[in-house]
């Protein structure tokens, strides 16, 4: 009698544990499902196909543009026919956003330009073949605003311009390949020059003064300077 008790007490126990394991693997399981569905990718609104075609200089193009309207959407890719990357933007209903990078044909950066809404909008970039930064500035609205700065080929510095919607505004510094200060002065609404301009030689030497208007420039003092003589015009 003991014997049949205990045998039909684990039994019971077994069915209960079976039973009980069972429920808990099934809710663990729904939850999971929900977990999962909650934090699936949405779905895009339209579907897009994808485009591959060559230009007429013989570049290969690969974008993908909605299947509705034929609109470019995401990422285009341009290939010369070599099979190097020249050209990498970013489209969002149809307009640059983002980067847009344009390359040398043999792979290298050439320039990085920043976009809103198919506008210039931040940081621009350009560079040397051998890699080293070229030109580097600002747009704000589709202008260039406030300093750009041009390097030489070597990597010094060769000009700092103060830009006000889009045209040289306020003072620049120019200088020598090897690192020396080459001419000191102000731009007013656009390349005009406005003021004292002041030259220096390779050594940082100062040899000539110029006094502007308006971008007419005439010498008011110079090293060796002939007596009576003054030049007036555009400075070299």
């Amino acid at each position: 009698m003991k014997k049949t008790f205990n045998n039909g007490l684990w039994l019971g126990l077994f069915c209960w544990l079976l039973v009980a394991c069972g429920n808990n693997n099934s809710t663990t399981l729904d939850d999971t499902k929900q977990a999962t569905d909650s934090i699936e990718a949405p779905q895009t609104a339209e579907a897009l196909k994808l485009i591959q075609e060559t230009d007429s200089d013989g570049n290969s193009l690969k974008y993908t543009e909605r299947d509705s309207d034929g609109v470019r959407e995401g990422l285009f890719t341009k290939m010369n026919a070599e099979g190097v990357k020249i050209e990498e933007t970013n489209y969002r209903n149809g307009k640059i956003v983002g980067q847009r990078i344009l390359y040398y044909p043999q792979g290298d950066t050439m320039i990085v330009e920043s976009y809103q809404g198919d506008s210039f909008e931040g940081i621009y970039k350009s560079f040397y073949p051998n890699g080293k930064i070229k030109m580097k500035g600002v747009y704000r609205n589709n202008t260039m605003e406030g300093i750009w700065i041009q390097y030489h080929e070597n990597g010094q510095l060769k000009e700092e311009v103060s830009f006000s919607n889009n045209a040289e505004n306020g003072p620049f510094k120019e200088y020598h390949p090897n690192g020396q200060l080459s001419v000191v002065g102000t731009y007013k609404d656009g390349a005009n020059e406005e003021g004292t301009l002041k030259f220096y030689d390779e050594n940082g030497v100062h040899y000539k003064t110029m006094e502007c208007k308006k971008g007419v420039c005439r010498t008011t003092w110079a090293q060796e300077k002939a007596k009576g003589s003054k030049k007036k015009g555009k400075r070299s």
